[in-house]
């Protein structure tokens, strides 16, 4: 079949064993149809993913196999090599509809490992998917709503279409829409779900819970796991689209939450007295900064002393009248 050749191939294709003939077949199977270029890229993604997972290989490993071939509801023939490599994927990260039939509410997925990555879904949507970062939906997306499920961060590009709505499952919350562009970091590892609006209306509800906050071009509104708070705010605080556009703009910011927005941009601890700076403003604007950069910068225009700390930096000073 088909579909056989082409999961060959891309196995081929990932662990370097392809043939230029074979490229260039595989190319052309990816030509033929979205569906093909749908399990494409959701395998390279998940390959992608799976760099830096460490496997033990035991002697069970070949009745592990035996046992799950049986289960499986479709089968396809690969090389032994390329088997083992499939059930480590299928296995470890569970790859999507096309390896167990395309019957009943499939679930196609998108996942990212170190770099961000553009997808267009089936309405014309187009999402961004941030690092460490996972998008998901059932069956052929044809359904009202539009529904999709998010683990990470992403910025949605919603295409407008009153009638189907769109949302967005994140753990606690959900994100709703008719057609707008935002961004939602919903990271399983931070305190709070956030959503940033660039253009059109959104509603941030709490999941299972009529408690929501309508936010408009500009506004911002956050979701606190811990407290169960759901808040909005008239303006958006940090560059929560850094990680996108590479861009860090600073007017009149007091440094505490300069601060906030570096640690969680460049994912580290900053340190400051804020009781003596912690309200001192701070204006300027870089593009695709490093960060010794920033903070050199931020030392030197604020006459601050940096120290490097056992799990981060540190800032310090005598302070501004700016409070």
């Amino acid at each position: 079949m088909e579909e056989d050749v082409l999961i060959d191939l891309i196995a081929k294709e990932l662990t370097g064993e392809i043939l230029p003939k074979e490229r260039e077949e595989l190319q052309r199977l990816i030509s033929a149809s979205p569906q093909n270029e749908v399990i494409y890229s959701d395998l390279k993604s998940k390959w992608e993913a799976a760099g830096n997972l460490k496997v033990a290989i035991d002697p069970s490993t070949d009745k592990s196999w035996e046992r799950f071939q049986n289960r499986r509801v479709k089968t396809f023939r690969l090389q032994p090599t390329l088997v083992r490599i499939a059930a480590l994927l299928i296995l470890g990260f569970g790859i999507g509809y096309y390896f167990f039939g395309q019957v009943g509410n499939h679930e196609t997925s998108f996942a990212t490992a170190q770099e961000s990555r553009e997808i267009s879904l089936p309405d014309g949507t187009v999402v961004t998917l941030n690092a460490n970062s996972r998008l998901a939906y059932e069956g052929d997306f044809t359904g009202t709503p539009r529904s999709v499920s998010l683990e990470g961060e992403a910025f949605f590009d919603v295409t407008r279409n009153p009638d189907r709505p769109f949302v967005i499952n994140v753990s606690e919350a959900t994100v709703e829409v008719l057609g707008t562009s935002f961004n939602v970091d919903a990271y399983s590892t931070s305190e709070n779900i956030s959503v940033s609006v660039s253009t059109g209306r959104v509603a941030l509800r709490k999941r299972n819970s009529t408690e929501k906050v309508i936010l408009e071009k500009g506004m911002y509104g956050l979701f606190n796991r811990k407290t169960n708070a759901l808040n909005s705010y008239a303006s958006v605080p940090g560059n929560p689209d850094y990680w996108r556009t590479g861009y860090l703009k600073y007017s009149d910011m007091p440094l505490r939450e300069v601060v906030a927005d570096l640690n969680n941009n460049f994912k580290l601890h900053i340190e400051i007295d804020d009781s003596k700076i912690g309200g001192c403003r701070f204006t300027s604007s870089f593009e695709h900064p490093q960060l010794d950069e920033v903070l050199e910068i931020l030392s030197l225009t604020m006459n601050l002393t940096l120290e490097k700390t056992g799990n981060g930096y540190r800032l310090s000073g005598e302070g501004c009248n700016q409070f």
